[in-house]
């Protein structure tokens, strides 16, 4: 061996295992990348959503009252659907007559009745009110009405306010009024000194101005 060689030396076998680097510094050896990646999250699969009752074809509401009159509720809302307005008959004692909204309960599949209020007299006729706004001017609590066959857009209403009115459809807004004067005759509208409860046009001639 010559002076001007260095010796090498050796690893020794007792070192534990190394990993040569780029840079040719050993390091110890670690997990690889895969290695120390998180476990994937296991998905869980949402709930099947709730499946609603089916509908029966008949359903059935009782009263301890004789019914008649009865309406059903044309709003588009979902919590106003299913609706319907239901009169009763008491002759004997009419102050105790009442009239009830009945509205589906679709979690139970019954018809329960929502609310009541009293009514001096048995309903014979029901209607909802479309809109409050176009006839808050009118104030007389109705008992009947009739609609016109020769012109579909008019309708006759009886209130108890001894008025008979003749409205416009189309317009919502009244077109004639009979007044509250005693039994006078005044072109072809019949004013009465009592209260109205029930209306017709006449279907002989020219029953679109004619109605009793």
């Amino acid at each position: 061996m010559s002076s001007n060689q260095m010796p090498v030396s050796s690893i020794p076998s007792t070192m534990p295992n190394v990993v040569p680097t780029n840079t040719g510094i050993p390091r110890p050896p670690g997990p690889s990348s895969i290695e120390s990646a998180p476990p994937p999250t296991p998905t869980v699969a949402p709930p099947p959503a709730p499946v609603p009752p089916k509908r029966r074809e008949i359903y059935r509401f009782t009263s301890n009252r004789p019914l008649f009159a009865a309406a059903w509720s044309c709003k588009r809302h979902p919590d106003k659907r299913w609706r319907i307005a239901v009169g009763s008959v008491v002759e004997e004692k009419p102050q105790n007559n009442r009239v009830s909204v009945v509205q589906l309960d679709e979690q139970q599949g019954e018809l329960i009745e929502r609310f009541s209020f009293e009514h001096n007299f048995p309903p014979n006729c029901i209607e909802w009110i479309p809109d409050l706004k176009q006839t808050s001017n009118y104030s007389g609590p109705l008992t009947n009405f009739d609609w016109n066959d020769m012109d579909p857009s008019l309708i006759g209403t009886s209130s108890i306010d001894m008025s008979c009115t003749i409205w416009q459809l189309e317009t919502g807004q009244a077109m004639a009024q009979t007044k509250k004067t005693t039994g006078t005759v005044k072109t072809q509208l019949i004013a009465h000194d009592k209260p109205v409860h029930d209306i017709a046009f006449s279907k002989i001639g020219n029953g679109r101005d004619n109605f009793a």
